[in-house]
């Protein structure tokens, strides 16, 4: 288990058996799980009493696809520094793109 003070996060990496401990966690932190060629897990909320013990199963779904390609302005000149987002909204800056 490895405190990340930075950003706040209290990892810990699950054993062959997809176990894991994290200790003095306070309530009200979110817990989520990540794996290379997976996707990420949903985020749970903790809620229990100091002392506690609680238990929660994260599941972890088979990757999804990679994408990749260029971002151009209209006279197809590359565009530096935008940011490319996948989301499951079309709404907001998720619109759909025109053919």
């Amino acid at each position: 288990m490895v405190a990340d003070s930075e950003r706040g996060l209290i990892v810990s990496v699950a054993d062959a058996e997809g176990r894991f401990e994290l200790r003095d966690v306070e309530p009200g932190r979110w817990i989520a799980a990540r794996e290379e060629g997976y996707l990420d897990s949903l985020c749970t909320a903790l809620e229990g009493a100091p002392g506690e013990s609680i238990e929660r199963v994260l599941e972890l779904a088979a990757g999804g696809a990679r994408l990749r390609g260029r971002v151009l302005d209209r006279a197809g000149t590359p565009v530096a520094r935008a940011a490319v987002m996948a989301g499951l909204s079309n709404q907001g800056p998720m619109r759909r793109a025109l053919p």
